[in-house]
């Protein structure tokens, strides 16, 4: 069990941060996901010249945000653009959404039925559905453009960790309660164990820090 909180007592997550599986935004081209990727089921039948922000309804891949009347969803969120025709012209990555999902892999799907294209849209004569076969280029490591990890909510995580070759490594972190900036090295943490410790950022590509395989439990 990993304390850190009182409205949580235990990871619940892990995320590989050495693991190209959180989707890129707007996807691996600028267009989004190439048109190889997409099989429209539409017949056309989208409203035309539009585009709107849409939930997947379904698929293989884990880290949508799913179309649903209730609650709040934290994963990946869509925008769908149609032709003067009605058919889908681009699907774009809007928000890849809490890295937690990091857990994409190539060939899983994303799926968008008529139910949930009626509804982003705000019609109800589209028929059937889109899916995208997601490929690897789709996806990428769960790091900031500095290379380092927080999580999106900014609430604290654990650390996993270990170095090839070595019975240590070292880990250039800030702690919770750190003010932001505020690093610390940890040096000599035991390799392939748990480091008790709570985080609000790793400096994951760091040359301080030398584990070559960490995982966030979350």
């Amino acid at each position: 069990m990993i304390q850190y909180g009182v409205q949580r007592n235990m990871a619940v997550a892990a995320v590989d941060l050495y693991k190209a599986g959180t989707l890129k935004v707007p996807g691996n081209v600028a267009t989004g996901f190439p048109g190889g990727q997409i099989t429209d089921g539409t017949s056309g039948t989208l409203p035309a010249s539009s585009e709107r922000l849409v939930y997947a309804s379904g698929g293989t891949f884990p880290g949508s945000a799913l179309f649903s009347t209730y609650g709040v969803n934290t994963g990946a969120i869509y925008s769908i653009s149609s032709t003067s025709g009605g058919a889908v012209d681009e699907i774009k990555v809007v928000n890849n959404g809490d890295s937690t999902n990091n857990v994409g892999a190539a060939g899983e799907t994303i799926i968008f039925n008529a139910e949930t294209l009626n509804a982003a849209f705000g019609v109800t004569t589209i028929t059937g559905s889109i899916t995208v076969a997601t490929v690897a280029n789709d996806y990428k490591v769960p790091l900031d453009a500095d290379g380092n990890y927080s999580r999106s909510d900014k609430e604290a995580f654990s650390v996993y960790g270990s170095a090839s070759g070595n019975s240590s490594y070292d880990l250039k972190i800030e702690l919770i309660y750190a003010k932001p900036g505020d690093f610390v090295v940890m040096p000599k943490l035991e390799a392939h164990s748990f480091a008790p410790i709570l985080c609000r950022k790793i400096y994951v590509t760091d040359t301080a820090t030398t584990a070559t395989s960490l995982v966030a439990l979350v």
